[in-house]
């Protein structure tokens, strides 16, 4: 696979610096213009274990719903994408744990879907492509390392463009920091060229008496993909950019958010995430590594950002976990969690609560799907989304 340079007509050559002040909404410290919310009942629950008996469902790492109704669910413990129907029943199973073409190199990790195709990426970094009846169609590679970091899969343009996200250090040095990029690239369908769409702040790699160290809930640049659109921001800004999949800037949204410092609570998720995701460690060697990670003084203005299934920008408040990414209930926050709805072309459209214990895996016209956690209990839910104010 080749490597082809960022060309003016790609959206590469674009960063927020080019959108044009017309197409910027700075909404300072205005409120939300009005607040939706959900059903007061999910429209579906699924406990897996009610409904599968030789199956595991735990450890969801993504879920689409279908225009039909129909949810694909990528699971972990299962190690293959399992299909329900709208009424919850279980209708088939997508690909198996193994190493060659439509199997998960131990688990799916991520799930996209464009069309009538649902693409899985593993841990491996491949990607299996099935066809929403079940039908296997091809693999995608492992995506290669040039001089980045960390290359993978990210997302799925709807004309089946694969997005590829990689980390570069830049020529931005001093004595204390080096600034990492965050480089996009996308490979077109039946192409063997990567084109490089763009680039933009990744993170600062610090160091501390010559010493590279990792400072937790340091900013960091942020990355949605949708169907027809990519938004990138930087955490240390509210100020995200949206480019549609043609390279035309169509959106920046700002707003004036008050930092906050990062608290004490914060720090004891961050504990108890190192601990519970290495469970086979030993604990006191854990309770060191926890000690010595060094924190933030200021939590992020933003934490993750969305594409919904229409095209819409979801941004959430900063709650710790949307630190982290993958399965399990540490991607759950503690508390409600306040996510800004914003248009394609900018214009704050609400503001919605999602529940405590509640990850949102995708973002509907008219729905949430997500995961919902009681206890050691994991459920599939959807929730309806009702965009009036609703009368008390």
């Amino acid at each position: 696979m080749s490597i082809r340079a960022c060309a003016p007509v790609l959206l590469g050559c674009l960063t927020l610096a080019s959108v044009s002040a017309a197409q910027v909404r700075d909404y300072g410290n205005r409120p939300a213009p009005r607040t939706w919310h959900l059903g007061q009942q999910p429209a579906l629950r699924i406990d897996p274990d009610a409904v599968l008996e030789d199956r595991v469902v735990g450890s969801v790492s993504g879920i689409h719903v279908r225009p039909n109704g129909d949810i694909v669910v990528a699971s972990e413990a299962a190690g293959a994408l399992l299909m329900f129907n709208r009424q919850g029943t279980y209708i088939r199973t997508f690909g198996r744990p193994g190493p060659g073409p439509g199997e998960f190199d131990r688990v799916p990790w991520m799930l996209f879907a464009y069309r009538d195709t649902l693409v899985a990426i593993d841990n491996s970094g491949k990607g299996q492509v099935f066809s929403t009846s079940g039908e296997f169609a091809k693999q995608i590679p492992r995506p290669l390392s040039t001089s980045e970091l960390f290359p993978e899969i990210v997302g799925v343009f709807e004309d089946g463009s694969v997005i590829v996200s990689a980390y570069s250090p830049s020529s931005a040095t001093d004595a204390d920091s080096t600034l990492v990029e965050r480089v996009v690239w996308r490979q077109r369908p039946r192409a063997d060229t990567l084109e490089r769409l763009l680039a933009f702040p990744g993170y600062y790699r610090k160091r501390i008496g010559g010493k590279p160290v990792s400072v937790r809930f340091d900013p960091s640049g942020v990355l949605a993909v949708g169907a027809r659109a990519l938004c990138i921001g930087y955490t240390s800004r509210y100020d995200i950019g949206c480019f549609d999949d043609s390279g035309k800037p169509i959106a920046r949204v700002r707003r004036s958010v008050p930092r906050r410092p990062i608290t004490e609570a914060d720090k004891d998720y961050l504990r108890r995430d190192h601990l519970g995701s290495n469970p086979r460690a030993s604990r006191q060697r854990l309770e060191e590594e926890v000690r010595r990670t060094r924190v933030a003084e200021w939590a992020p203005l933003f934490g993750s950002v969305r594409v919904s299934t229409s095209g819409e920008l979801w941004v959430s408040e900063f709650d710790p976990s949307t630190s982290q990414r993958g399965a399990g209930q540490l991607l759950a926050p503690s508390k409600p969690v306040r996510w800004d709805v914003f248009s394609s072309l900018g214009d704050w459209l609400a503001q919605v609560w999602l529940p405590a214990f509640f990850y949102p895996w995708e973002f509907g016209s008219d729905y949430i799907a997500g995961v919902a956690f009681d206890q050691d209990e994991e459920y599939i839910e959807i929730h309806r989304l009702l965009r009036t104010p609703v009368r008390r």
